[in-house]
């Protein structure tokens, strides 16, 4: 009866261990993937910005050829 009790209680340790090994590696792959989507739509902003400006920097060029050809002919 000893041996078993105290297979039992190792048995619990075990199974109490693996579910917090289990719920801190859980909860790290939440907290990466949360990073993963916070750093994704930083870079979806930016492309956006990026885009914009680029855009403007065209119209401007465009803008600008388009004077100067006026002005030569």
């Amino acid at each position: 009866i000893f041996i078993s009790h105290y297979l039992r209680k190792v048995d619990y340790f075990e199974n109490n261990f693996r579910n917090v090994l289990w719920d801190f590696y859980h909860h790290n792959n939440i907290a990466v993937l949360e990073r993963i989507y916070h750093i994704r739509h930083e870079l979806f902003m930016n492309t956006h910005v990026f885009r914009l400006i680029q855009e403007v920097l065209q119209g401007l060029e465009e803008a600008w050829l388009e004077n100067l050809t006026n002005t030569l002919c």
